[in-house]
């Protein structure tokens, strides 16, 4: 066996993984707070609709959030495809990912 395997695995399957757990740890975590402050912000709209300072349109509240989460999708699948293509082998980037996702 070759003295170089570990190494050239370490960099060629290894770093694109930690990469990858890194981006998805952070992508949660920043989801979570994302959705923190997205609550947040329809309970003081609803809070002053309710004592008249404001109206409020349903229909258009749920298609503002429904383009939100399209944004959110294609920003998801612009990330996946990126750490995909990271390295010489791309699949473990994407395992790393979905790792992260798990661990955040």
């Amino acid at each position: 066996m070759n003295d170089d395997t570990p190494s050239f695995l370490l960099i060629n399957v290894g770093a694109p993984f930690l990469i990858g757990l890194a981006v998805g740890y952070f992508i949660k975590k920043m989801l979570k707070v994302g959705l923190f402050l997205l609550g947040l912000s329809i309970v003081v709209l609803l809070v002053s609709s309710h004592y008249g300072f404001i109206e409020i349109n349903g229909a258009n509240l749920t298609d503002s959030v429904q383009q939100g989460t399209g944004s959110i999708n294609d920003f998801g699948s612009f990330l996946m495809d990126s750490l995909v293509g990271l390295g010489g082998v791309g699949i473990s980037g994407g395992a790393g990912f979905v790792a992260g996702l798990k661990l955040g």
